[in-house]
């Protein structure tokens, strides 16, 4: 015999209304049957408000069987607390920090800075603060999460830099987001000093020998005589057997003593064009940089790298700056290889394009090789994930901004005047030259030690 169907009104009559936490308190919700649509729903007060002041309501409702009315009640209290839960995780001062952080930069960095800058940004985010802040909840966090990120970055052997863009980046975005969530954890980080972090790297040089294995490479378009390859006889034995290198000319290596010769970075010879020069003055003028950056939409996804031309990111930097008879005369060859009238970039492809760093990068290293600087026994496998094959990278003994280092340490060498060298390299503080190049001066009180006499 079926069992009697429970009216609407019966239901109500018995029914229990259910209790649920909401912004910290206890609150009784009252519940709706609704046996003809076989459903029980219960009216959530949300935040909204009509414009007379009473409250909006979220309804939620759930199947309903009279039968197991206790287990379709308990499906109820589990979708109202499921609820409250997603609201309560997008309130600002509850969100994790990896997702508000990234709208953080979306919002106010990235239009306020430049591409380039924007990608180091990113990146050091990415690499350092995310690792160790990322899942915690911004209000939750304290003085001591956010030394400890500092602390875990000093422990790696992040240089002074690095460890300097995190605090800088953590003190930004906690001073947008103390209003909201009522502090700011790092009024009590200690601020970096450069003497409580070790140097993770040394200024490389070009010795004079290098220097000139180089510019005789650069202006005679050798490469080192003798190599050795492996081989197999007849019978499959392998063996090694010297062999002398082809004649090779590498287009537009006199770029690279131009580097040596004036200490330009490397994004400020690609932006270089004649039109900079002033051949009778002997005068260059840094307008530009050529650099390589991300191209972003509005929310700050990655549509494609571009290569532009930008202003220098310093006044010191963006200047005119005197050449030395050498190095205009290093212009002067390089422009009569042009086509009458060129007044466009010194360094281009063979088709006349602008190049980019990487590209001039790998000039650089293949004449590194083709002196005998760098050898190619120095490279290591790898495997391409993408294509799961080994591929073979180089090892890099000497980077494209060794040619700065090396400008900076003979023109030392040859005047011992410290703020000259800061001046012609541009830099903003001369003491941030005597910084960067402690240990060329050092090298010359050992030799002052040595000779002098009086």
């Amino acid at each position: 015999m079926p069992t009697k169907k429970s009216t609407n009104k019966e239901l109500q009559e018995k029914r229990k209304d259910i209790t649920v936490v909401i912004n910290g308190k206890s609150k009784v919700l009252n519940l709706f049957y609704d046996v003809d649509n076989m459903r029980v729903r219960v009216k959530v007060p949300t935040k909204d408000r009509y414009k007379d002041g009473t409250p909006k309501y979220k309804a939620i409702h759930v199947p309903y069987d009279p039968e197991k009315h206790n287990y379709c009640i308990g499906e109820l209290i589990s979708a109202v607390n499921t609820y409250l839960e997603r609201v309560d995780a997008a309130k600002p001062e509850n969100a994790l920090l990896k997702d508000d952080i990234h709208e953080w930069m979306v919002r106010y960095k990235l239009r306020e800075l430049k591409p380039t800058s924007y990608d180091r940004m990113e990146q050091v985010i990415n690499a350092h603060i995310i690792p160790v802040l990322g899942n915690k909840m911004v209000f939750k966090i304290t003085v001591d999460d956010c030394q400890d990120c500092i602390n875990i970055a000093k422990d790696k052997g992040c240089s002074f830099s690095v460890i300097k863009k995190i605090y800088s980046h953590l003190n930004s975005y906690f001073k947008y987001k103390a209003p909201i969530i009522g502090n700011n954890p790092m009024i009590g980080v200690s601020k970096p000093n450069k003497n409580n972090v070790k140097p993770v790297k040394e200024h490389k040089y070009l010795s004079k020998e290098q220097v000139k294995a180089i510019q005789d490479v650069i202006y005679n378009g050798y490469t080192p005589k003798c190599k050795t390859r492996e081989l197999k006889d007849d019978d499959g034995n392998k063996f090694r057997n010297e062999y002398d290198m082809k004649h090779t000319e590498h287009y537009q290596a006199i770029a690279f003593d131009f580097l040596l010769q004036t200490g330009l970075r490397a994004s400020e010879l690609c932006g270089l064009k004649y039109s900079d020069w002033n051949e009778a003055k002997r005068e260059l003028t840094i307008e530009s940089n050529r650099t390589v950056a991300n191209a972003r939409d509005s929310q700050g996804n990655i549509k494609a790298r571009t290569a532009e031309d930008r202003t220098p990111k310093t006044k010191e930097s963006s200047s005119t700056l005197s050449l030395s008879v050498k190095a205009n005369n290093i212009l002067a060859e390089m422009k009569a290889t042009e086509a009458k009238g060129y007044e466009g970039y010194v360094v281009h492809t063979e088709d006349g394009q602008p190049i980019t760093i990487s590209v001039l990068r790998g000039r650089w290293h293949r004449i590194l090789r083709a002196a005998g600087i760098e050898e190619r026994s120095g490279m290591k496998e790898e495997r391409d994930k993408k294509n799961k094959q080994k591929k073979k990278y180089a090892k890099e003994t000497f980077g494209l901004h060794t040619t700065r280092h090396t400008y900076a340490s003979f023109l030392y060498e040859q005047y011992h005047d410290m703020q000259l060298v800061s001046k012609k390299l541009r830099h903003k503080d001369p003491a941030l030259t005597a910084r960067t190049y402690v240990d060329i001066m050092t090298d010359r009180i050992k030799t002052v030690d040595e000779e002098f006499e009086v």
